[in-house]
């Protein structure tokens, strides 16, 4: 991963901005049409194209329209475990309760 020296918060924005544009193109999506399945202004996302500040919720509403939330919630790692790793964990709690009579265990279809 290419390390990023001290750069100032406008060009970081210019930057994130430009890869904004190009996944939005890319898409095959207007800024219209982004800004409706975002559910954010058309203005918001021409703002944040130019490299404006917007709000982050805005960036993260955006971001998960063009498939780019992951990536990012990938720089952190996540401390608690996934839903599918709980279910692994979990003990193996009986589900159901079998009789142990051996005689009520027996089914049959009432010909008998």
């Amino acid at each position: 991963m290419e390390k990023i020296e001290w750069v100032g918060d406008e060009q970081i924005l210019l930057r994130m901005a430009s890869g904004v544009r190009r996944s939005r193109v890319r898409a095959r999506l207007t800024q219209a049409l982004l800004a409706r399945q975002a559910g954010v202004s058309k203005r918001t996302v021409e703002r944040l194209e130019a490299g404006n500040s917007i709000q982050l919720a805005h960036w993260l509403r955006v971001l998960r329209v063009l498939d780019l939330l992951n990536p990012l919630l990938a720089i952190w790692p996540n401390d608690e475990p996934s839903p599918l790793q709980l279910l692994r964990a979990k003990t193996n709690e009986p589900q159901r309760v079998r009789s142990s009579n051996e005689s009520e265990s027996k089914w049959t279809w009432g010909e008998e």
